[in-house]
């Protein structure tokens, strides 16, 4: 086998998987500081902390991120629609 082809064959596939990797890196460490922000326990769940400036608008995104309901109010867990909304995040910040 030409070293060509034996490099292309294990090339694509490793890009790929690079990629994945980094856009996985991505959207940790968008929740990461997201978590970090959110309600910090050190500040005893205190509203006026939490709910002003930047740190309410956190807040309104987190929520919608993590407190989705179905139509019948039931929680539900959309995991497409949590990484399309992380990934349009990560797209605005560059």
């Amino acid at each position: 086998m030409k070293s060509s082809v034996w490099c292309a064959r294990i090339a694509v596939p490793m890009g790929c998987w690079f990629s994945q990797e980094v856009e996985n890196g991505r959207l940790f460490r968008l929740l990461s500081k997201l978590g970090t922000i959110s309600e910090r326990p050190e500040f005893q769940l205190d509203p006026s902390w939490s709910e002003t400036g930047d740190r309410y608008m956190l807040k309104l995104y987190r929520d919608h991120l993590f407190h989705q309901v179905d139509e019948n109010g039931a929680p539900w867990i959309d995991l497409s629609h949590i990484v399309q909304s992380l990934n349009k995040v990560l797209c605005c910040t560059g």
